[in-house]
């Protein structure tokens, strides 16, 4: 969470697509929040089968950040933050 001068100060130092991402998500893993259902809402496809794990696969992504979009990926979509748990 950060108001306009939190964001005005994030952004500020990104120069490119790369830093850009990178910086989305080291937010999304301080909260341990799975980026891929956010990023594929908000997704405008270049080609048919895309996908924003595709976009972020194709980014220079810093060890961390590759490591967590893959848990992201990976995780069990059937239990996870967007649904009830299972009994």
């Amino acid at each position: 969470l950060c108001g306009a001068i939190a964001a005005y100060n994030i952004l500020d130092d990104i120069q490119s697509e790369d830093d850009a991402a990178n910086v989305v998500l080291d937010g999304y893993r301080k909260i341990n929040q799975n980026i891929l259902p956010e990023a594929e809402a908000l997704w405008l496809l270049r080609w048919e089968g895309d996908s924003a794990y595709n976009f972020l696969k194709e980014l220079n992504l810093s060890p961390a950040n590759l490591d967590f979009l893959e848990d992201c990926y990976n995780q069990d979509w059937k239990r996870d933050e967007y649904h009830e748990p299972e009994e």
